[in-house]
């Protein structure tokens, strides 16, 4: 055969596979979010006339507004958005549908975002997203363009465990401090925390004392005893209770962190991107399951609205405690130390509480909400008297201050003969310092 008669349609077909867009499955990038409510980043495709992000739109809304200032940067280009084209599970190219700048366009969970910009420069090897909004707005940075990951600056955090049982906080007032060091940030960022209001605090001060500048940070709380910190360290979520005198130490590895975008905020992976010593931190190493606790008692599927809605408070009751009990059930067939099994069992036993004074906000939930004149009848039956208040362990430990010092639960306490417990009395002295200290500042 003469070469010429192969020769050609080879190179015909060499040329269509460099005319093809490159296409890379989660890329990834060092920190940010998109913008679009809670939509993810699924790929982006490089070709030499248009490079292309698609998002899985995966927001609780059924709408969405695209902003007016969507663009990316890169080597120093700005590059705008082109074009946008929303479609039906995941590019159904049947259901694509133009969307405008400034659009609101609604969509289904599962639906796709595609979002067209001008070709990169050629030596780009990752490239900025920018999505400004006058409420959500969102930048993804440091978007690789090769689908390789970030190399480690940071050995893999070691597992840390809670041996033995738990230790008695100290009692006294001293500071707490939170020291720490993002590395890898991209050079012009500042800021890396976001810190949850907290209250439960001898002085009633809603945030610690804060410094967040370029990659270094540090919150320093005034304590008389624990509190449940909750905050976030470029989007990583930390809760873990915080004591006087205590000092926690933090490096994060955001090129590992990079690696483990797509993952759950638990999942093992980020947590080799977090080095975190001192306190009671070891107790992260249980924060799945403490995230799943969480979630339990906040959520309410309808079928248990609508169980809930025929149920006497008892009754109710007695659900909630046989949740409490399965999760124990779990418990108790994990590995855990003495240590984590008695602050899960705190905690849930804190859980089940707060789920019983549920009763009557659960039933204002629909389908079939009780109106105010019909709400009246859930709150009358409710009864702090507990038939299961002696196989709680709160009451009888200071260790309950790990998971909470609301003096709320004083109530329950004396309506099940508690109030000279060892918490009873704790939450009663913490009542009169409270008060001291509110008609000092008041002075």
């Amino acid at each position: 055969m003469n070469y010429k008669t192969w020769l050609l349609p080879f190179v015909s077909f060499l040329a269509s596979i460099c005319c093809q867009a490159r296409s890379i499955q989660h890329p990834s990038y060092l920190l940010g979010s998109p913008g679009l409510s809670n939509s993810k980043l699924e790929r982006i495709e490089i070709g030499k006339k248009t490079t292309a992000l698609i998002f899985a739109l995966n927001a609780f809304e059924d709408q969405i507004t695209l902003p007016g200032n969507v663009y990316l940067t890169a080597a120093g280009d700005s590059l705008p958005l082109l074009s946008a084209v929303a479609y039906r599970h995941r590019c159904d190219e049947d259901s694509a549908r133009q969307v405008t700048k400034g659009e609101n366009f609604a969509f289904q969970e599962g639906d796709s975002l595609r979002l067209v910009f001008p070709c990169l420069p050629h030596q780009a090897t990752t490239f900025d997203y920018f999505c400004i909004n006058d409420w959500d707005s969102g930048k993804m940075l440091g978007i690789r363009t090769d689908g390789l990951p970030y190399p480690s600056l940071l050995p893999p955090a070691p597992s840390l465990r809670l041996t033995g049982s738990l230790p008695d906080w100290p009692r006294r007032y001293a500071p707490a401090v939170v020291r720490g060091r993002v590395h890898g940030l991209p050079r012009g960022e500042r800021y890396v925390l976001s810190v949850s209001a907290n209250n439960s605090n001898i002085k009633d001060n809603p945030f610690p004392e804060i410094t967040d500048t370029c990659g270094l940070f540090c919150l320093k709380y005034d304590l008389a005893y624990p509190i449940l910190v909750n905050f976030s360290v470029v989007g990583y979520p930390l809760n873990f209770p915080l004591c006087p005198g205590d000092t926690i130490t933090i490096d994060y590895d955001l090129n590992r962190a990079a690696n483990s975008q797509y993952f759950d905020a638990y999942h093992p992976e980020k947590k080799k991107a977090l080095h975190i010593h001192g306190g009671m931190t070891s107790l992260l190493s249980i924060d799945s399951l403490l995230n799943t606790l969480r979630l339990e008692n906040s959520s309410f599927q309808q079928d248990s609205i609508e169980k809930a809605h025929h149920q006497s408070y008892a009754e109710y009751r007695q659900s909630v405690w046989e949740c409490h009990q399965n999760r124990l059930s779990r418990y108790a067939a994990l590995p855990l130390s003495e240590g984590e099994r008695e602050y899960l069992q705190l905690a849930s036993e804190k859980a089940y509480l707060d789920r019983c004074n549920q009763y009557a906000f659960i039933n204002t939930l629909s389908p079939n909400p009780l109106d105010s004149a019909q709400l009246a009848a859930p709150e009358k039956q409710m009864d702090f008297q507990d038939p299961h208040a002696a196989q709680l362990i709160f009451p009888h430990t200071l260790h309950t201050a790990y998971v909470t010092s609301n003096t709320s639960y004083e109530t329950y306490l004396a309506a099940n003969g508690l109030q000279s417990s060892v918490m009873g009395r704790w939450l009663e002295q913490l009542d009169s310092a409270t008060a001291l200290v509110a008609r000092v500042k008041a002075a």
